[in-house]
């Protein structure tokens, strides 16, 4: 009887440890849960904030350059996208609106929009692939478009015609 009862016991003692352990290990998974949730949570706060507290304090980011026009602007001329060779054979679809200023007769400079088409082909031909994928590409290209428009439109007493080029569109291949 006394081995049946060590036996029980034992069974006893077994079962309890692993009645024990099974709550043990429950109550351990809702911890972890609750950590990462935790953590999730103020990582989440923090990214937020750290987009928000720029834009709510009014500060600048880093490298921000504000440039002010001399001239109010008027209004914006939009060219459909051209498709154009670039010059290592690849091609190049932009689209590109001319920003005008309150000087420039938007009649006129719509009349020309075959000379502005020219002019987009022209600039963007003698670039190459790599050139415009580099670094400052885009903008150089795009410096590079105005001041050729600026020379199509002169200024009007003193004061230049366009103020701006915007890329509606830029897709390389």
């Amino acid at each position: 009887m006394a081995a049946a009862s060590m036996t029980m016991a034992s069974r006893n003692k077994g079962g309890a440890e692993a009645y024990d352990a099974a709550p043990a290990e429950g109550k351990a998974k809702p911890k972890g849960k609750r950590k990462l949730l935790a953590v999730v949570g103020l990582v989440a706060v923090l990214g937020v904030a750290g987009v928000a507290y720029p834009k709510l304090t009014h500060k600048k980011p880093a490298g921000y350059k504000s440039v002010a026009l001399a001239v109010p602007n008027g209004p914006i001329e939009s060219l459909d996208p051209v498709t154009i060779n670039l010059s290592d054979g690849h091609l190049l679809q932009v689209g590109v609106a001319v920003q005008l200023t309150l000087a420039a007769d938007a009649k006129k400079v719509t009349a020309m929009d075959p000379r502005i088409l020219d002019a987009v082909i022209t600039t963007f031909s003698a670039w190459t692939y790599p050139n415009l994928l580099g670094p400052g590409g885009h903008e150089q290209a795009r410096q590079q478009l105005e001041a050729r428009l600026q020379s199509l439109f002169p200024p009007v007493g003193g004061t230049p015609q366009v103020a701006g080029v915007y890329f509606t569109s830029f897709v390389m291949q």
